[in-house]
């Protein structure tokens, strides 16, 4: 077999290393890959390191979705000895003598690595493999022909760019924003959840929020209601709405908070509120939830009615909508953690838009028409009937194309 050896600190685990370990299983053809954080790494020190428990949780949640062949091993993070890759090697040596070991290291480390600890036995050990930087290939390539001549040393340097991100980059936007699009949905939600890298420490009223929904709202919803967050957050830059922050991520936190109440106990909350209930909003019943928890947001957070309008309508838009309508409506819809297909094309379509060019508000106007005119195809292949909301809406947003 071709065992695969990843080391890092990953403090977080981001997209980059991610990459790097989707090339590696490509490139090299491995037939298991071994993702190993570090414990007491011999190069640097690990800056505001969350406790083993917090680091294995992140990786695994980094790593394993991406492979059935990817597994993490915890015999460094668990050591309280320093991790120096040859121990590593040797332990991995020891459980697969007749296969071979493949090491992949980043550029820094493959450019200085006569300055590892029995670097000469990691050489005959393992076959050292590397994705080169743009700027760095020549120095690379060099360094490669030096210990091949020098050591006999077998090199493999993988096709796949690096995808340049800084560690520290990510904890100091973890403090500003709760989450970084660097990482995975699942490494966000474990960050957001546990408070890694003072996350949610600036905002007590999303910490209250996220209290909440811990407590009443089952895990898989929690995770796509995290993952509306953050695309609220990304659609409010993209368009230039920077004034609807943080209004406009309380209301994303908030507009699932009744989806799992019984009907009964939701129209206890609007009767106590004294919010009127019409009968659209009960056909079908789970529409219900979003008059609820506009009701909580107003009575019990204090959102604006800009805001708690938007969770008001999230799942069906209305005539006359607002952008913060609008933002919280589509981010419900293509979430990257959404699986449906049609909520998977309409994200890729929107890309697709914006990847050509489109100025983000004509493609954000485009996909809002487009991603309501499948809800409503979708209600009207069912059977159902169509909220009157959506029917103004969809006219609305028509209009609005025609003219722009």
């Amino acid at each position: 077999m071709k065992i695969g050896l990843y080391g890092g600190t990953f403090n977080p685990p981001h997209r980059g290393h991610e990459k790097a370990a989707c090339a590696f299983l490509k490139e090299i053809g491995l037939d298991r890959l071994f993702v190993i954080p570090a414990g007491i790494p011999p190069h640097k020190v690990v800056e505001n390191a969350p406790s083993k428990e917090d680091r294995l949780a992140l990786c695994r949640r980094a790593f394993l979705p991406l492979s059935e062949k990817i597994e993490i091993w915890d015999g460094e993070i668990s050591s309280p000895e320093i991790s120096y890759t040859y121990r590593t090697v040797q332990k991995f040596r020891e459980r697969f003598p007749e296969d071979g070991l493949f090491l992949l290291v980043g550029t820094d480390m493959f450019l200085t690595f006569e300055q590892w600890r029995e670097f000469s036995y990691l050489l005959s050990a393992c076959t050292l493999c590397c994705a080169p930087r743009t700027d760095e290939r020549e120095a690379i390539f060099e360094k490669k022909a030096q210990l091949e001549a020098d050591f006999a040393a077998q090199i493999l340097l993988l096709e796949e760019k690096p995808y340049i991100i800084s560690s520290s980059e990510i904890r100091e936007e973890i403090v500003k924003t709760h989450f970084s699009f660097s990482l995975s949905p699942g490494v966000n939600d474990w960050i957001e959840l546990t408070g890694l890298y003072g996350s949610g420490k600036s905002d007590p009223l999303r910490r209250k929020i996220l209290a909440r929904l811990k407590k009443e709202v089952p895990e898989e919803r929690l995770r796509h209601i995290l993952s509306v967050e953050r695309e609220c957050y990304r659609l409010t830059r993209l368009l230039g709405k920077e004034e609807l922050l943080p209004g406009i991520c309380h209301a994303a936190l908030l507009h699932d908070l009744a989806r799992h109440s019984p009907v009964e106990r939701q129209l206890e909350i609007l009767k106590k509120y004294g919010v009127p209930v019409q009968r659209e909003d009960l056909n079908p019943p789970v529409l219900l939830h979003g008059v609820t928890a506009a009701a909580i947001a107003a009575e019990e957070y204090g959102l604006a009615p800009i805001f708690t309008d938007a969770i008001r309508y999230h799942t069906t838009l209305r005539a006359a909508s607002t952008v913060a309508d609008r933002i919280l409506y589509l981010a419900d819809g293509i979430e990257e953690t959404r699986t449906h297909a049609a909520c998977r094309k309409a994200r890729a379509d929107f890309e697709a838009d914006l990847q050509r060019g489109m100025a983000p508000q004509r493609a954000f106007l485009r996909a809002n028409i487009r991603f309501l005119e499948g809800s409503i195809a979708h209600e009207k292949a069912k059977g159902s009937t169509v909220h009157p909301a959506s029917c103004g809406a969809l006219q609305d947003l028509q209009k609005e194309w025609e003219k722009a």
